[in-house]
This record gives C-alpha cells, structure tokens and sequence, in this order.
C-alpha cells in the first residue's frame, strides 16, 4: 500500500517536471523567435542598403543623373522624364553646394554624353563626370595589355623571349 507521504511527492515530481519542461519550451520559443528577428533584421538591411548607399549622393548635395545606353536617364535608380528632371534641378539649383553628376554606364555612346554634358554645361548647377568603369570583354584582355606592354617597349607584340613563333 502506498503511505501518504509517497501519495503527496508524486503529483510535485510530475509538477516538476512539467515546469522544467515548459521553462524548456519557453527557452526555444525565445531563441526562435530572437533567431527571426535577427534574420528578418538582416534581411531588411540587405534590402535598404542598396537603396541607401544611391541616395548618399543626395545627401552631400550631389544629384547623380546615370545615363543608360538608349540615352534613358535615371536618378535614384528610377527613370526620370525631362520635365520632372527640370523641375529637380531648378530645385537644386537654389540649393547651396549642389552639383550634377553625369553617370554614364560603360555600354553608352560617347556622342551621347557629350551631348548631354554641352546640354547640363549650360545649367545654373556645376557638373561632374564620373567616367564609368571599363567593361569586360573584347579589347580589355591579355592581348590588348601585351600590345599595349609592347607597343610602350617599342616592340611587335609576341616577339619578345619565349615567344612562339611557329604558325
């Protein structure tokens, strides 16, 4: 027969054990959600950050007019129509220290710029060019550094040492 005193420590063992096991579930249930928060603040960032880092310009008093191969114009990496770009330089230009920066991408014609740089060069803002990055393909390979190395050594390219000659 079970004494009373072994009846009475049966239901606090069980109680026990029901609380450390929902002290358990409270402690993965905050690690979880501490865990989405995290992430999803992650998350957000990588999300904000390239928006952010457009706008810094903006911020130092620098409109950033990127042109893209067609002629098309972007700000703030939203294409922009001629009368609301007009409107936002007449805006700038009543600003102290604002420039236009001219962006084109590697792709754009050169006429096209110079077109739009003789176009903004008559404006009330000072103007900048940020020459764009040259893109990679044919004519930024070896071969165009070797004739380029040779042609500073005054050389053919392929005929220094260790060329190969036979053909």
């Amino acid at each position: 027969m079970i004494s009373p005193a072994s009846k009475s420590s049966l239901p606090l063992a069980s109680l026990a054990t029901a609380s450390l096991a929902t002290a358990s579930l409270a402690t993965v249930s905050l690690a979880t959600a501490l865990l989405g928060i995290t992430v999803g603040g992650f998350a957000l960032g990588l999300l904000l950050l390239p928006q952010r880092l457009l706008q810094r310009p903006l911020a130092e008093g620098v409109i950033a007019l990127h042109i893209e191969p067609q002629g098309r114009l972007r700000v703030w990496n939203q294409p922009i129509s001629p009368a609301a770009l007009k409107t936002l330089l007449a805006a700038a230009a009543r600003k102290p220290g604002a420039k236009l920066r001219l962006v084109p991408s590697p792709q754009t014609p050169w006429g096209e710029v110079s077109r739009l740089v003789a176009l903004f060069e008559r404006g009330d803002l000072p103007l900048e060019l940020q020459l764009p990055v040259p893109a990679s393909g044919p004519g930024t390979g070896s071969a165009t550094k070797a004739a380029l190395a040779a042609a500073d050594s005054g050389s053919e390219p392929g005929s220094g040492p260790g060329a190969n000659r036979s053909r």
